[in-house]
């Protein structure tokens, strides 16, 4: 007999519509992070570290200061001194996360200090005049090599590699294992990935002295963010005003941003003047977010004659910097975890390595990208040509979209 149950007719679900901010991107008229300027708006470049693992035994920022343009350089002593530690979601009292490498670089292409000029071509000239007295330390890079007790610490303070270790059992996982007739196991390896969006993460900061008002413009993406900024300045949060006007050009869910927007933050109070900090392409693959980690599984599945796998063993190691405010690790999760139609029963060992960066938000442990095998700084002034929006050019852009 046929069905003749009417389908029921939605407002949304099934039905074409047009989104309706194309009119807008495509006529040129976006309002993206970058399209805010101000009045005697400064401009931020990092210096960056070209080691993998380094002492900072000083900052001799006298060449840079000198040049016309430029009003100054900060450094992650200053900030160590003056902000709040960024949250890490993790119980690490010894580990301090401060948005500028502090006493020590955990990985090529950290950021160690921020150069603050009249434009972002003259913070960039002013980056190459920044002299960081180094001293190279041993590091490692495998994540299993980093767990051995005799592995170069990332954090010597923390006594370990291991930022977390957890275990989760949900259900009778062994006795699936010894009462299946079949399992399998293997495992699945992949090496660094990138997100790469077409903007890089922007942020722009100014202070109203008057009101005690920070305003914050940036392409974020991230939970909690004002609060963040807060607690890292010791403000209030209702001092903390972000507008979330400002249109995204891409994130791949990797735009939050907290120790851009705490470092723009602390200057623009610092400086009397709005800050912003626009990541050229080099600043954003080496020192930012836009990096996934190295990740080994070592996985086990018990099922049946029908292919219904009744628990899964995960053992895994993922490795990202630590940041240095400390950017996070490596990490290693093992665990097992039943699936359908069993999903109850489910196990889990998480271990997050120290190795090379962190992610802020204080919801949970989640591992920043690290490359501390890579020296993007290498690449110099030829790489920066070729950056996109990190190109070095004598005069600013004519065009503006606005």
């Amino acid at each position: 007999m046929a069905d003749t149950t009417a389908a029921k007719e939605y407002r949304y679900i099934t039905k074409k519509r047009r989104v309706t901010e194309d009119r807008r991107f495509i006529t040129g008229r976006g309002n993206f992070a970058a399209d805010y300027n101000f009045p005697g708006m400064l401009h931020v470049a990092m210096v960056t570290s070209p080691y993998a693992c380094a002492e900072i035994k000083g900052i001799n920022a006298e060449a840079a200061l000198a040049l016309p343009g430029v009003r100054y350089v900060l450094t992650g002593a200053e900030l160590f001194d003056n902000i709040n530690p960024l949250l890490s979601g993790l119980d690490l009292p010894n580990v301090k996360r401060i948005p500028l490498a502090h006493e020590r670089a955990r990985y090529a292409g950290e950021w160690v200090a921020a150069v603050v000029a009249e434009t972002r071509h003259i913070a960039e000239d002013a980056v190459e005049l920044v002299e960081v007295d180094y001293n190279p330390i041993d590091f490692v890079i495998d994540p299993e090599e980093a767990m051995q007790p005799e592995a170069p610490l990332v954090h010597p303070q923390h006594g370990s590699n291991i930022l977390c270790d957890k275990t989760w059992v949900w259900g009778d996982v062994d006795g699936d294992f010894a009462s299946a007739p079949h399992n399998l196991s293997f495992r699945a390896k992949w090496s660094r990935n990138s997100t790469v969006p077409i903007e890089t993460f922007v942020v722009t900061a100014k202070w109203d002295e008057g009101k005690e008002l920070l305003d914050v413009w940036a392409s974020i993406q991230m939970p909690k963010y004002p609060e963040q900024i807060a607690r890292a300045l010791s403000l209030p949060v209702n001092a903390i005003n972000v507008h979330f006007d400002v249109d995204v050009g891409g994130s791949y869910g990797l735009k939050r941003g907290i120790r851009q927007t705490v470092i723009v933050s602390y200057l623009t109070r610092k400086l009397r003047a709005p800050v912003r900090f626009n990541e050229d392409r080099l600043e954003n693959m080496s020192g930012g977010e836009m990096h996934g980690p190295d990740r080994i599984f070592d996985m086990e599945v018990a099922f049946d004659d029908e292919g219904i796998m009744h628990s899964l063993k995960i053992k895994g190691h993922r490795r990202r910097r630590v940041l240095s405010r400390s950017r996070t690790a490596a990490a290693r999760q093992t665990g097992q975890r039943h699936r359908r139609p069993l999903p109850d029963q489910e196990r889990v060992l998480q271990r997050h390595l120290g190795d090379n960066k962190q992610d802020q938000s204080g919801s949970r442990p989640r591992l920043w990208p690290g490359t501390n095998q890579f020296c993007h700084r290498g690449y110099g002034r030829q790489g920066r040509a070729q950056a996109g929006n990190g190109s070095r050019r004598s005069t600013p852009p004519q065009h503006d979209p606005r």
